[in-house]
């Protein structure tokens, strides 16, 4: 599905307050006015990592969407019908200037008209846009793709069922790497000397890491934990982790670590878009493993029979939120999103000749 993007642009944040200006910068029928919105203290320091019951996330969507949606409602509705006549669907992009509001899940934004949460609409799409003083990232030529495995888990940290994971990886993408159109190559104990060398022997396509993340709220600083020679945290730090990414030309980040998502520019999945990657997901708080399990699963089989960034996104948030003892892990994971289009590549993934040979999960 090809989308129309609606544009807004929430700023000028005043913690005293709780009070910030939002804008409409571009939607299919115009721009908007600026106007402003409050949000109670509560909502602000309560959210981030904290575990939410069902009615406690349906009163933060409310909140929210009362406060930077319902003033421009008639913006929203008339754009919502314009892109469903063109058979589009819709692309909320939210250009967010400072970290308080950053770290906000805006993921539950809810439709108090359809009484659901807005990502499951599916003519609607929700993702983080930072604005670049760039032009979007260029996609790349359809081709077979190489998928990078990344598992970390040091032993200092709670365990974490990676294994689990990467079999599920694997079982998703089994009749595209039978037909040679997928590889999956396994990084697992990635210390970053490891990392390293898989880039650089490999330059994967996707990277997808599979381990902890954090955010250190002093320094302002976003990071990976890898591990070191004797298996405890190493961490990568966001400057870092995107230098190496960068480099080898990755084109999609997944980043299943919890706190991956926090901070504005020093956090770890806003500093890998600056980077120029298209698209970086993310997780905002730490979610179940049958949760994340299965939010791979469906998204990579979207992603790779040639749907568009958005669309992987929704069917993944379908896919996690029944499987999970936290109702609302389907909102934990983020899309920051370059790319215009919403597509990485420019054929379908499994479009084309066969250029790979078949038989393609590498095994460590």
């Amino acid at each position: 599905m090809d989308y129309l993007s609606f544009d807004l642009r929430l700023a000028d944040w005043t913690p005293a307050t709780g009070t910030g200006v939002a804008e409409v910068l571009h939607s299919p029928v115009g721009e908007g006015d600026r106007y402003p919105f409050r949000l109670d203290p509560d909502i602000v320091t309560a959210t981030g990592n904290t575990r939410r019951t069902p009615s406690e996330a349906l009163h933060v969507g409310k909140v929210l969407s009362r406060a930077v949606l319902a003033p421009a409602f008639t913006q929203w509705y008339e754009s919502y019908q314009v892109a469903r006549e063109r058979g589009r669907g819709l692309r909320l992009r939210l250009h967010i200037d400072s970290w308080e509001l950053t770290r906000l899940p805006w993921e539950l934004l809810y439709d108090g008209r359809r009484r659901e949460f807005l990502v499951f609409d599916p003519l609607v799409s929700l993702v983080r846009y930072l604005r670049l003083h760039a032009p979007p990232p260029t996609i790349r030529q359809g081709r077979s793709l190489r998928v990078l495995a990344v598992s970390a888990a040091p032993h200092d940290q709670v365990p974490l069922d990676w294994e689990r994971e990467q079999r599920m990886l694997e079982d998703a993408l089994t009749e595209l790497t039978a037909a040679g159109q997928v590889e999956v190559i396994p990084c697992a104990h990635a210390t970053y000397e490891r990392l390293h060398t898989a880039l650089m022997e490999n330059a994967p396509d996707v990277v997808h890491y599979i381990g902890h993340g954090h955010y250190d709220h002093e320094r302002a600083l976003g990071m990976l934990l890898l591990e070191d020679a004797a298996g405890r945290s190493a961490p990568l730090a966001a400057p870092e982790a995107a230098r190496v990414l960068r480099r080898y030309g990755v084109n999609l980040v997944v980043l299943n670590a919890c706190d991956s998502a926090q901070g504005t520019w020093a956090g770890l999945a806003p500093s890998l878009v600056r980077a120029e990657i298209p698209a970086v997901v993310a997780m905002q708080w730490p979610v179940e493993d049958q949760a994340a399990i299965r939010f791979s699963h469906a998204f990579y089989r979207a992603l790779f029979r040639g749907r568009t960034i958005d669309e992987c996104m929704c069917e993944a948030r379908v896919g996690a939120s029944g499987s999970s003892a936290d109702p609302n892990d389907w909102a934990a994971p983020v899309l920051f999103l370059r790319s215009v289009s919403g597509r990485l590549w420019v054929n379908d993934i499994t479009g084309g000749p066969d250029r790979r040979t078949p038989g393609s999960v590498r095994r460590p």
